[in-house]
């Protein structure tokens, strides 16, 4: 079970991999929290939320253009049939 993200300005996506995507990665709820302080330090905020959908055979999921710059990762909680995952931390920055 994996998630991950990506920052394209700060147009936030990224993909949920599983060796049951049916089950783990169809209609996951992804959430991303922006980081403060210490990343995991109990500061962090929830930031936005999306859900994943499947595209080009993969479980994606993105924000949109949040106009938002800072440190974010992208969370799933675990459910009783998949574990969760959190992905690394990217920086988003505008580009205009």
């Amino acid at each position: 079970m994996s998630v991950t993200i990506r920052a394209d300005g700060t147009d936030l996506s990224g993909v949920v991999k599983s060796s049951r995507p049916a089950v783990c990665a169809a209609d996951r709820t992804v959430v991303v929290f922006k980081v403060r302080g210490t990343v995991g330090g109990g500061d962090d905020v929830r930031f936005a939320s999306d859900t994943t959908d499947l595209s080009g055979g993969r479980y994606t999921w993105s924000t949109g253009n949040t106009g938002t710059e800072g440190r974010f990762y992208a969370k799933l909680k675990a459910t009783p049939e998949c574990r969760g995952a959190v992905s690394a931390v990217v920086r988003a920055r505008r580009t205009d």
